[in-house]
């Protein structure tokens, strides 16, 4: 039986866990049926108290779920339905879930957001926002989830957009700009910063001798995500990604 207490990482309906190794540094995405839970309970007044920052940082995670399933190689109609119910919620809701803690109604959204992108990241996956970031937070265990995920994602959303063009630029759409794929990138920016999330890995702790290991941790641990990235990364590129990454894109 699954309960979340909190709106961001759909884990109550997907077949995803991560094993954090903290001698070895690496954290590893274990995929089963068996990860699925018999029931799952969402009860949106369980995630009333978190403060903004949680509430930030998953509803960001959620928001980087279905934009990744959205944008990715594979296709699937249904998850990327429910990837775009997602981040209409999220663009509406977040704000006001931040806010407004105790507001149910922006809980509610936010538990079924969170859902719908859990849903969707178990028939679609995701891509390298979440690759190049576990390394991050494996090296760095203070750096939650998100922030590392917000400190990378504008920076890799450029280097993709032009891989899935239609896609970015429904992205962009539905986070009210032109549909236009570049606008992406704008509307991922700015989105951060109104949720208080706009950051780079220096700001964060990273130290910049750190991303070699870092591209090698990637290549290591996420390059069976390479091939279904709307661009697919060469090392060079991702050692770039997190230069661009480190100092704020």
């Amino acid at each position: 039986i699954c309960i979340p207490t909190t709106a961001g990482t759909g884990s109550e309906v997907n077949r995803y866990s991560v094993l954090s190794n903290p001698i070895r540094k690496e954290k590893m995405v274990i995929s089963h049926s068996l990860n699925y839970p018999r029931v799952a309970i969402i009860d949106p007044s369980l995630t009333v108290s978190m403060d903004r920052r949680l509430t930030a940082l998953t509803g960001i995670d959620a928001l980087m779920h279905a934009l990744e399933s959205l944008t990715n190689r594979l296709s699937n109609f249904f998850a990327e339905d429910l990837a775009i119910r997602a981040i209409q919620i999220i663009r509406r809701w977040l704000p006001v879930a931040i806010e407004e803690p105790e507001n149910l109604q922006a809980r509610s959204y936010m538990s079924y957001a969170a859902m719908l992108a859990g849903i969707a990241i178990d028939r679609k996956r995701v891509a390298l926002i979440h690759g190049m970031e576990h390394p991050v937070s494996a090296h760095y265990p203070h750096i939650a989830h998100a922030e590392g995920l917000s400190a990378l994602g504008v920076a890799i959303t450029d280097f993709n957009y032009k891989g899935n063009p239609e896609k970015y630029a429904l992205f962009a759409e539905l986070m009210g700009y032109k549909p236009e794929p570049h606008m992406a990138v704008k509307a991922l920016e700015d989105f951060l910063e109104k949720v208080g999330l706009r950051l780079s890995l220096k700001e964060l702790g990273v130290e910049r001798e750190k991303i070699e290991r870092l591209t090698e941790d990637t290549y290591m641990l996420s390059r069976g995500l390479f091939p279904i990235n709307p661009v697919e990364p060469t090392t060079e590129d991702i050692y770039k990604l997190y230069e661009r990454a480190y100092e704020g894109y």
